[in-house]
């Protein structure tokens, strides 16, 4: 569902203002801080209720104020829709067609939005945990539900390794019980994240051979973090109990979910140690477009994509074949970018044309 328009107030450097968005692609030019990411993290923000940036949600509020808000209209004329998101000192407060909203999972299914920023080009050779946080926050756009089941197993997980490391009196009976919730609740976050994985799989290795001009083939397979030592396959429960003298010695626990992750190769190449870094980055575009198409067809949904000056990082043919994808998918695009030239193509295809300066956002077209 596009978003229409998007209003700020007291938020980062960006002006106290309202800009209407086109439906299709809206291009941001500016110089480096003048406030194009922010304006993506408004958006992202007033949909998800949380920022991409690795920061506290306080940090958004403008130095020397008090509070900052953010409000995007979506929908259509007969069912228009409003978000709206408060940051103030005591956290951050949320409403939905003008109702307070109490549940997060309530919100964040109604419009749509995912992010890639030039730190995400990096997330085939980054760690674990982003490429977990990646599957978890497309399953979320399917499922808000599945917010909550990540959310009560970390809770588990967090209760479970200060018991290993802090071994108060009592701890190897409370160990079983912990153990068991453990166990209960990673069954299900595992079977979804392998599911996703084995549905995403097929419209990767198709997005990747159209991205990067090659027939060279792109697999992407689920790495369960919960095998017995060797790479073999057991119950959670029995796994567990098999290193539970060495959890205990380490001080966490040391199978699980929590583990998980993606292999991803390249004509059976390892991308993460053996791709070239085109190749990486073609990798983690055709995950998004994978992510996009899947939320299509299962849901009938497209999310609005905010591209923060992904086009730079790009050479120019898979710059283009990239626009030329997002162009026939019919996403709502927002990128951002310092040089128009980098997204020509998008503005022949009349995308709405943004410029930013000091925080101020004016539409030339």
């Amino acid at each position: 569902m596009p978003v229409k328009s998007l209003k700020t107030e007291n938020f980062r450097n960006l002006a106290n203002q309202e800009i209407q968005l086109a439906p299709t692609a809206n291009v941001l030019v500016g110089r480096n801080g003048s406030g194009k990411t922010s304006t993506l993290e408004a958006i992202y923000l007033a949909t998800s209720l949380r920022s991409f940036r690795q920061v506290r949600l306080r940090d958004v509020i403008r130095q020397g104020c008090d509070w900052s808000q953010v409000e995007i209209t979506s929908g259509d004329v007969n069912t228009p829709l409003g978000q709206r998101v408060k940051i103030h000192g005591g956290g951050r407060t949320a409403w939905l067609g003008g109702r307070l909203v109490k549940k997060v999972s309530s919100y964040v299914v109604n419009c749509l939005s995912m992010a890639f920023t030039p730190d995400d080009l990096s997330m085939i050779k980054g760690s674990p945990e982003r490429r977990r946080n990646f599957l978890d926050r497309a399953l979320m756009l399917h499922r808000a539900d599945h917010l909550e089941r990540v959310r009560a197993f970390q809770r588990v997980l967090r209760s479970r390794n200060s018991l290993l490391k802090e071994k108060r009196p009592g701890y190897r009976e409370m160990l079983d019980s912990y153990t068991e919730q453990l166990c209960r609740l990673a069954e299900p976050l595992s079977q979804a994240r392998r599911q996703a994985v084995e549905q995403l799989a097929p419209l990767a290795r198709r997005a990747y051979e159209s991205i990067s001009g090659t027939s060279e083939e792109m697999t992407v397979t689920y790495v369960s973090g919960s095998r017995r030592q060797g790479g073999e396959k057991g119950d959670l429960y029995q796994v567990l109990q098999a290193v539970r003298t060495r959890d205990e010695r380490l001080g966490y626990t040391s199978r699980g979910p929590q583990f998980d992750d993606l292999q991803m190769d390249i004509a059976g190449r390892d991308a993460r140690k053996l791709a070239s870094q085109g190749e990486q980055r073609s990798c983690a575009l055709a995950l998004l477009m994978a992510v996009v198409e899947w939320l299509r067809d299962m849901d009938g949904r497209l999310p609005v994509l905010l591209l923060d000056d992904v086009s730079s990082e790009l050479d120019s043919g898979r710059r283009g074949r990239l626009f030329s994808r997002l162009l026939e998918m019919g996403n709502q695009v927002m990128l951002t970018t310092t040089d128009p030239q980098y997204a020509s193509q998008l503005l022949a295809a009349e995308a709405r044309l943004l410029e930013v300066d000091q925080g101020v956002i004016e539409a030339k077209r």
